[in-house]
């Protein structure tokens, strides 16, 4: 009776031990992916940090890379710095010159819900140096005025290609824009035909022409020549 008392309690607690650490296992990778999200919002943190800094202090090139590096590791970063990262990868851009690579990151911006005039005009975000010009194509573009060189002739041949008539089809591949009256024959056997009899015309027309040349370069071919 003791040794069955004794086996049970055995068990009981093997059972207790059993849950704790399935609990604790449990818990780790949820621990495990909060320290990761910390580490990577903490990174993002300091690279805005150190981007801004040495932006402030002239070295835009340096804070710019800062700015690509932090916005490469998406893993655990808030909305809100993120955000930040493009509205400062845009103000290097455009101090840059570089309009293209400054509507990227103002488009990117967007998405993450912060607006452009609101970001200038907020005094807590980084200073925004570059060119009235510049400025205002970002403005229009953030307004979707501005359209990138690429866009305009996509929608230009769009419309060209809508407004175009419809071709009627064809057998021979190529002749799509050739007027066939309806009762043309149509087929290969034709055309090659008709090509054929086109090439051996131009070649008696060129023997022709050439024989003709010649005899007017001959001495006293021409009856305006004199011989002497």
């Amino acid at each position: 009776m003791a040794t069955t008392t004794t086996a049970t309690a055995t068990t009981a607690r093997a059972r207790r031990s059993g849950a704790r650490v399935s609990k604790r296992a449990t818990r780790a990778p949820a621990r495990a992916a909060r320290r990761v999200a910390v580490t990577a919002t903490s990174t993002a943190a300091d690279a805005l940090r150190d981007g801004r800094a040495r932006y402030e202090a002239g070295d835009r090139m340096n804070g710019l890379k800062a700015f690509e590096r932090a916005l490469e590791s998406e893993d655990g970063m808030s909305l809100e710095t993120r955000r930040e990262l493009c509205y400062c990868a845009m103000c290097c851009s455009a101090a840059f010159g570089d309009v293209e690579s400054a509507k990227m990151y103002l488009r990117e911006m967007q998405a993450c819900g912060l607006d452009f005039e609101t970001a200038i005009a907020d005094p807590t975000m980084m200073r925004m140096e570059s060119s009235a010009l510049m400025k205002n194509q970002l403005k229009k573009f953030a307004a979707g005025e501005g359209k990138s060189f690429g866009t305009v002739q996509r929608e230009q041949y769009e419309r060209d290609k809508a407004n175009a008539a419809p071709t009627p089809a064809t057998s021979v591949s190529g002749l799509r824009d050739l007027e066939i009256s309806s009762d043309t024959d149509e087929s290969v056997e034709a055309i090659v035909k008709r090509v054929g009899i086109l090439i051996v015309l131009s070649a008696v027309g060129f023997v022709a022409l050439f024989k003709g040349g010649m005899g007017i370069m001959e001495p006293g071919s021409l009856p305006f020549e004199e011989i002497y």
